[in-house]
């Protein structure tokens, strides 16, 4: 038996084992903690879910009340969207079709609606939806959260003519929130804080 099959002989009894009402309060933390496990061994630790301190961090900063419509662009697994309290509405946008199926299911784990995650390009479609979502299309969102790929390297027509993606992300994020009660968040590098330049 290869080391991978171990696993699952292991796994599967473990899982068939454990109580229906105890599966049902901690399928999120447990479908998470999965995915964390799976991934270490596959070497690709923090790939698919965000440090949860971090997401902790950025939400206790975050004054978004929960209503209207939060824009997470760069979404990676989804994590913000899965810690997102309050009845608004979640739009996100995860480009790698593996993450953003983990990113759907872990919305789906996590009780929260995966209707508006999309396996879509942020950078090239930036604030863009399926037709049947044009309330959406071109509106000023109430928050923007957004951890994009550090050092991403794209060409200046896609960036709108900024040389880095972290400028993209500033000017056009900035650009796309209410004016009156907008909030936008961004993880960035700590360089963009002196680089200077455009951004």
């Amino acid at each position: 038996i290869r080391g991978d099959d171990r696993i699952f002989t292991t796994l599967v009894p473990t899982l068939t084992a454990i109580q229906d009402e105890w599966f049902k309060e901690n399928q999120a933390r447990l479908f998470d903690d999965l995915i964390n496990y799976f991934s270490e061994g596959m070497g690709n630790s923090g790939e698919f879910i965000q440090d949860l301190a971090l997401t902790r961090f950025i939400n206790a900063i975050n004054i978004y009340d929960g209503k209207g419509t939060l824009y997470n662009p760069f979404a990676g697994s989804a994590t913000y969207g899965t810690e997102l309290s309050g009845d608004g509405v979640y739009l996100g946008q995860e480009l790698n079709p593996n993450i953003w199926a983990i990113g759907t299911m872990r919305l789906i784990a996590h009780s929260k609606d995966a209707s508006h995650f999309y396996n879509d390009d942020s950078i090239d479609h930036w604030n863009f939806y399926q037709s049947e979502e044009k309330e959406y299309q071109d509106r000023l969102f109430d928050c923007i959260v957004a951890t994009p790929p550090f050092g991403l390297k794209a060409s200046e027509e896609r960036l709108c003519g900024m040389r880095k993606v972290e400028d993209f992300l500033i000017d056009i994020g900035l650009s796309s929130i209410s004016l009156d009660h907008g909030i936008a968040i961004f993880v960035l590098p700590q360089n963009v804080t002196f680089n200077g330049g455009q951004s």
